[in-house]
């Protein structure tokens, strides 16, 4: 959640202040949150999916990943185009009060489900004995 309030900072300081100490400063803010979000996603990804299955799940991922920026791009210039182009920054904050929105659901299934020793690529199933005693 913080990471898309970082997002929606970014761009509205972008939209309010278009010059270039207020803008370098915004870019590299949305360059460091940009890129934990692939990092993270696979990490719950792993952690939610045996490694057998990760391989399908991230490639769905990246399936739904691609439909969102086609999706996001596709409102952002019908919107630049209609209002003018400043006018899309304004959309990052809604876009993350989106994706916050969507993510409730995930976080409720990660308390649940999310399990960090099969998240670290260790696998239950072949282990006996002392070792599975220690994991």
């Amino acid at each position: 959640m913080v990471v898309l309030a970082v997002l929606a900072a970014g761009a509205v300081c972008i939209f309010v202040a278009p010059r270039f100490w207020p803008v370098l400063v915004a870019n590299a803010a949305l360059a460091v949150v940009g890129e934990v979000f692939a990092p993270a996603v696979a990490g719950l990804t792993l952690g939610l999916v045996r490694s057998q299955a990760l391989a399908r799940r991230m490639g769905r991922n990246a399936v739904y990943d691609h439909a969102g920026n086609v999706a996001i791009a596709a409102v952002a210039g019908a919107i630049g185009w209609r209002f003018s182009q400043r006018v899309v920054f304004l959309l990052a904050p809604v876009f993350a009060v989106l994706a916050a929105a969507a993510a409730v659901p995930i976080i409720r299934l990660l308390r649940t489900n999310f399990c960090p020793v099969v998240a670290w690529g260790f696998d239950y199933t072949h282990m006996q004995g002392f070792y599975a005693i220690l994991l």
